[in-house]
């Protein structure tokens, strides 16, 4: 028998809700899947952030084992250095005797005298002398000598230190200390010298005592008698000079 229009049209209808159904469970089967998929990925997210921080620190506990141990071996090649530095011998110095010498265009000078003994057999270079000359606790005098000569080999040398004291300073020692021409000093010296393989070093030397002022007449006449040896000088230049021209 021929189905009536209105069964067929009802069993197409069921057809349409039975396959509506069944995508309405395909759509939210692939909502779950997708769901379950991005929770995954979270979780494998926070393991692979816990796994990080644990290599991290892994990583800086490594780091600090290994800065640990360079700071070991650094401190070990300096006191092995301070070791061998402090074993190695060095020239001995003394500050033996100040003085004054003589009256000049603008200053009074003083003469320091300093021995040095050199252990080493080859002669050793002095760098320089810094001094410092005091008395009643200020500075009269300061100075740098650049490359004042070296020190001979197995033996002992004597170095001269030219101190210079301005006429100024001179004059106004003179007026404090009244008729005594005597004044109570303390010498500081700086000894620079350059030792093979270690470098330059500083031997510190002192020496306290008294020296003399120059009076009113020597830092007038004596200048005067330096202008007159300077001119004199400078005439036996100019004579050389034109006698060689001739």
């Amino acid at each position: 028998m021929l189905k009536s229009t209105e069964d067929v049209e009802k069993e197409v209808n069921k057809e349409e809700d039975k396959t509506e159904r069944s995508l309405m469970k395909m759509v939210k089967s692939t909502e779950e899947v997708k769901e379950e998929a991005d929770e995954g990925k979270r979780d494998r997210s926070l393991m692979g952030m816990f796994k990080s921080k644990e290599e991290a620190k892994k990583e800086v506990e490594e780091e600090a084992k290994e800065v640990k141990t360079e700071e070991s071996l650094i401190d070990k090649a300096k006191n092995y250095v301070a070791e061998k530095i402090a074993n190695v011998p060095t020239p001995e110095a003394s500050l033996v005797d100040v003085d004054f010498k003589k009256v000049s265009f603008d200053s009074a000078d003083y003469l320091a005298k300093v021995n040095i003994k050199n252990p080493y057999s080859h002669s050793i270079p002095i760098c320089e002398i810094d001094y410092t000359l005091k008395s009643i606790g200020s500075v009269i005098a300061s100075g740098r000598i650049p490359d004042p000569g070296s020190i001979k080999a197995s033996g002992d040398t004597q170095v001269d230190v030219p101190v210079k004291v301005p006429h100024s300073i001179i004059m106004t020692l003179v007026k404090d200390i009244a008729t005594d021409w005597d004044i109570d000093y303390e010498l500081e010296l700086g000894l620079i010298i350059d030792l093979p393989v270690i470098g330059n070093i500083t031997i510190p030397l002192s020496r306290k005592g008294e020296i003399k002022l120059p009076t009113l007449k020597e830092l007038v006449f004596g200048a005067k008698e330096e202008e007159k040896d300077s001119k004199e000088k400078d005439n036996d230049s100019k004579e050389k000079d034109k006698d060689s021209d001739k």
